[in-house]
């Protein structure tokens, strides 16, 4: 007897031929085939009933039209942004979105203008370069030479302008009576600025400029967010300072939120601007390693050489630090510029010094696997009398840049500073500012015009050998 068999006595009322114990058995069994096969299971002895048949039949069908609405949804381009995007912009109430809100708009115009069509469109601008930096896994930024904040993943090809709405960036080099920007590029998605038009408002990314995150730091008459920097996505620090070279008002704020909140951790008068000699890659007073660990420099009287201050605590507190940097037998007697802060990729610390004799300037490279605690020496590089360094980079802890004040010569390192190579070059390297490369052979510089004309972003793709006029594309529509 097989179970459509019994299902049918017991629904007969034929159930004489049965024990009680039996019927309950079957009863159980007949349950558990029911429940069974009502979610589509199937079960080696026995045959499937009609209905699961229904639900598979009808299941098949749903899938099909959603797999062909897929297939006919026109792929977006490059600067189109995901629906997500945009209804994530929309809900945050302290985020801005004017990258992914325009593109929408463009998306819905497009649409309309194509009918049944449904497909989008988008062009390309060429744009003028002022300021750029490359991150790592092909990522970089740049403001463009109109005040616009650029965006790029795929190794500074094409650029996505992702400037958070009715904010407008100077583009000029920081300086104490004009407008400036003060900016970190964290990594790939993670950037934070401030700039003078907008005082003590910083703005924070987490995800390559789609959405921003904005709050406002307190600031009294003359003060602004003189620096800004991320350790991670979340927590960030922030410098707020007068202009005046002569007051030492200090105070630092941090957020561990990506930005929408900052709060004071510490405040002293401790702080008159110390004036760098050396420009690298990251310039200022202040430089956090991660959460906790930081250093900054300060001076009682400004224009002295500056004191170092180390913290353990994220901010809250700070100690002298006197860093034991050894010198070299050619750098006795000479007379260091430490007024500059070292570079770090996580705890190595790369850190450039210019040494100077009777005759001549000397860079000595620095390098610390403990965050800092200690410091070994490499080879100093000597120039000639009166020469310094005018750009100094390390797109890692052995991979760097220099170029010469004077001969304009570019020099290359792969060992960290122990040796460097000349690169020969046709490219003249005057006036050269904002060296930045993202590996051995990507590379950019921006060269200012000796007349204080319009600047021109140069490109190599061959570590510096030869350089060309970089046209830039940003995305529209």
């Amino acid at each position: 007897m097989n179970y459509d068999d019994i299902e049918k006595k017991l629904q007969a009322g034929k159930r004489a031929t049965l024990s009680a114990d039996r019927k309950a058995i079957l009863r159980e069994r007949l349950v558990e085939r029911i429940e069974a096969e009502e979610q589509g299971y199937r079960y080696p002895t026995r045959r499937r009933r009609s209905r699961p048949y229904l639900y598979s039949a009808v299941g098949v069908v749903a899938a099909a039209c959603v797999a062909g609405a897929i297939v006919w949804i026109p792929k977006a381009g490059p600067s189109v942004s995901s629906s997500s995007d945009a209804s994530t912009s929309s809900s945050t109430s302290t985020t801005e979105g004017p990258a992914a809100a325009s593109t929408a708009s463009a998306e819905s115009a497009a649409s309309s203008a194509a009918g049944s069509d449904n497909t989008t469109s988008t062009s390309m601008t060429a744009v003028s370069i002022a300021r750029i930096q490359l991150t790592s896994n092909d990522g970089g930024w740049a403001i463009s030479s109109t005040g616009r904040l650029l965006h790029t993943t795929d190794g500074a090809g094409i650029w996505k302008d992702v400037t958070p709405g009715g904010v407008a960036l100077p583009t000029g080099l920081y300086t104490s009576l004009g407008p400036y920007t003060t900016y970190d590029f964290h990594d790939r998605n993670v950037a934070s600025f401030s700039t003078s038009a907008k005082p003590g408002m910083i703005y924070s990314t987490q995800n390559g400029g789609v959405t921003w995150n904005h709050a406002v730091v307190p600031g009294g008459d003359g003060e602004r967010v003189q620096q800004v920097q991320f350790v991670d996505a979340e927590d960030g620090f922030a410098v707020v300072q007068t202009d005046a070279q002569d007051d030492g008002t200090f105070r630092l704020y941090r957020t561990m939120d990506g930005g929408k909140s900052w709060d004071m951790v510490y405040a002293s008068r401790d702080g008159a601007h110390v004036e760098s000699n050396v420009n690298t890659q990251r310039s200022g007073v202040f430089l956090m390693v991660n959460r906790l660990l930081g250093y900054r420099m300060s001076s009682s009287v400004a224009g002295t050489g500056p004191d170092w201050l180390k913290t353990s605590d994220g901010g809250v507190t700070w100690q002298v630090w006197k860093p034991n940097l050894p010198t070299p037998s050619q750098l006795a007697g000479a007379s260091g510029a430490f007024d500059v802060l070292p570079q770090f990729f996580g705890q190595h610390g790369i850190w450039t010094i210019e040494y100077r004799t009777a005759d001549a300037t000397y860079l000595e490279v620095y390098h610390s696997d403990d965050g800092g605690e200690t410091w070994t020496s490499t080879p100093p590089l000597r120039f000639r009398s009166a020469e310094a360094t005018t750009d100094v980079y390390f797109a890692s802890p052995t991979l760097g840049w220099i170029v010469g004040r004077l001969s304009h010569q570019l020099e290359r390192t792969t060992d960290g500073g122990t040796t460097w190579t000349a690169i020969p070059t046709t490219q003249d390297l005057t006036n050269v500012s904002d060296l930045t490369f993202r590996d051995s052979s990507l590379g950019y510089a921006i060269l200012a015009a000796a007349s204080g004309g319009a600047q021109t972003l140069i490109r190599t793709s061959d570590g510096g050998s030869h350089w060309s006029v970089a046209h830039e594309e940003v995305t529209t529509g």
